[in-house]
């Protein structure tokens, strides 16, 4: 499970955050309408240093892509022991108002 937070508007948080989680947890192309949302399912199964590498890419390319709203300040990738990618997303408001 990813640890996301925001920093921008509080009434936008729960749904930012919610909409994160789901991107990072949605293998790609399993997502009806959507097909190109998500981590590809060959990155999320490998258990290398290599694969949090491409995790990381991936997660910022997939977040800024689905959510207009944020902008990614930081994300640091660590494997438990299982070898299963928990990131701590840091995300932030992309300064654009309606």
């Amino acid at each position: 499970m990813s640890e996301i937070s925001y920093t921008g508007s509080l009434a936008e948080r729960d749904n930012i955050i919610a909409c994160t989680g789901m991107i990072l947890s949605t293998a790609r192309g399993t997502m009806p309408y959507m097909r190109d949302m998500g981590i590809p399912d060959d990155i999320l199964g490998k258990d290398t240093p290599e694969a949090a590498d491409e995790y990381l890419t991936e997660a910022i390319d997939q977040i800024e892509a689905w959510d207009a709203r944020v902008l990614v300040r930081q994300i640091d990738v660590a494997q438990d022991e299982n070898g299963i990618i928990k990131p701590k997303v840091v995300l932030e408001d992309n300064g654009e108002s309606d």
